[in-house]
């Protein structure tokens, strides 16, 4: 039985890649521009290991806990496409250009 379609996100999406950390840049129309950070492990033994360097990457690009958003971008659109005051302003903090990626991609001591 197949679930069917309950929405449909439209966004551009910009991946910078080094090693075992991906990046993912999305810029998701009526909500605006995330980030994704994404670092894979392998076994339960790596997973705190792979948090460390998740946080590490996220502090780089300057990205506190409080800008952190837990829902989806159905979710967000859900709520009429408008996120909430808190919400909006966790989403603030916006990468400039791609040059702040390219730093973290290239710089070998986030991966010691």
């Amino acid at each position: 039985m197949a679930l069917g379609e309950v929405g449909v996100i439209h966004a551009d999406r910009r991946i910078f890649e080094k090693d075992n950390i991906v990046i993912s840049v999305d810029t998701v129309e009526d909500l605006g521009e995330f980030i994704n950070i994404t670092v894979s492990v392998v076994g339960r033994d790596n997973e705190e290991e792979g948090m460390k360097l998740a946080k590490s990457v996220q502090a780089k690009l300057g990205i506190t806990d409080d800008q952190l958003i837990p829902l989806s971008y159905y979710d967000l659109l859900m709520q009429g496409g408008e996120l909430s005051d808190l919400e909006s302003e966790l989403c603030q903090t916006k990468i400039s250009d791609e040059s702040d990626l390219q730093s973290i991609s290239s710089d070998s001591a986030i991966y010691s």
